[in-house]
């Protein structure tokens, strides 16, 4: 047993020196970056008057210095940056974002995009997608409020792992509009980034002063499906935030729900620290669904 193990790692080991040996040496790739910002306008979101798209990432940098994307001139929803790597085929570019005006980042990980044979015969890539990977076939149709309910009993901040003292205030964030991340390290000074909860008795809140705090979130008609956010106690302030003001969990983990297309109004319900993907609750959906569309399937993603 022993000896077909070592055997089966050599050959492993032998096919994947042999694959580098036989891949073409590195040259300077031309990549051109292009993001289409359609629905982003659409929803209102992005202004193409005041606004400005960056990729941010490894290879960039995921802050202020990344480059803006210029606005072509021919078909102004796209916006495109040109950039020289060094890659062979095979090679998996940096991963990269594209982020704009007010922290608006895209969800989910970082995208990525692998050199081909073709790219590599031209000496140019073409890296090419809308904002989030958007499409009319994964975005609502129409606005849809969500509210959202977090239970701060026996919370722990993730920054000092100790029990907060007292919760005096909580803010949601996320990646889709009216929702923005802060910037890396969530300053004091953005916390108009941030949409407050309460739990005094108003914003749909049930009961004042139980601990779990609650707010409507009406995200825009064109928004994702794919809805990415966190929340923070007590933002701004360094006494009682435990740490920091991204105090729920590390940086990348994050709450996940899941719209659909014709959905009018849900609400979730969550529990500080506990990420991951949750169900929509108190669920309501729009008069305005076509006769062809087939109610059973928009409840069925609303209820998994």
């Amino acid at each position: 047993m022993i000896k077909r193990i070592t055997t089966t790692v050599f050959l492993v080991l032998f096919l994947a020196v042999l694959a580098k040996a036989q891949a073409p040496d590195s040259v300077d790739i031309s990549v051109t970056y292009q993001v289409d910002m359609e629905l982003e306008i659409l929803k209102g979101s992005f202004d193409p008057a005041s606004d400005t798209v960056e990729v941010r990432g490894a290879f960039f940098g995921w802050g202020s210095e990344a480059p803006d994307l210029v606005q072509d001139p021919v078909n102004p929803n796209l916006y495109t940056h040109t950039a020289t790597q060094r890659a062979t085929v095979g090679d998996q570019l940096p991963g990269y974002k594209f982020y704009y005006t007010g922290g608006n980042w895209e969800g989910g990980d970082n995208k990525t995009y692998t050199i081909t044979q073709e790219d590599y015969d031209n000496g140019f890539a073409v890296v090419a997608r809308p904002f989030n990977d958007a499409s009319l076939d994964n975005v609502i149709n129409e606005a849809a409020t969500i509210t959202f309910k977090v239970n701060t009993a026996g919370a722990i901040s993730a920054v000092d792992n100790q029990p907060f003292s007292v919760v005096n205030t909580v803010h949601i964030t996320g990646a889709s509009t009216p929702l923005q991340w802060p910037s890396g390290g969530w300053p004091d000074s953005e916390i108009d980034r941030m949409i407050a909860l309460y739990d005094d008795g108003t914003n749909g809140d049930e009961v004042s002063g139980d601990g779990i705090f609650t707010g409507p979130v009406t995200f825009p008609k064109y928004s994702p499906l794919s809805i990415e956010y966190k929340y923070g106690i007590n933002y701004g302030d360094a006494a009682n935030n435990g740490g920091g003001n991204d105090n729920e969990n590390g940086v990348g983990t994050n709450h996940f729900i899941t719209l659909s297309a014709y959905l009018e109004s849900a609400t979730v319900e969550n529990t500080f620290g506990q990420m991951g993907t949750h169900s929509l609750t108190d669920i309501v959906i729009s008069s305005n669904v076509p006769d062809s569309v087939d109610l059973t399937v928009v409840y069925q993603v609303d209820m998994e």
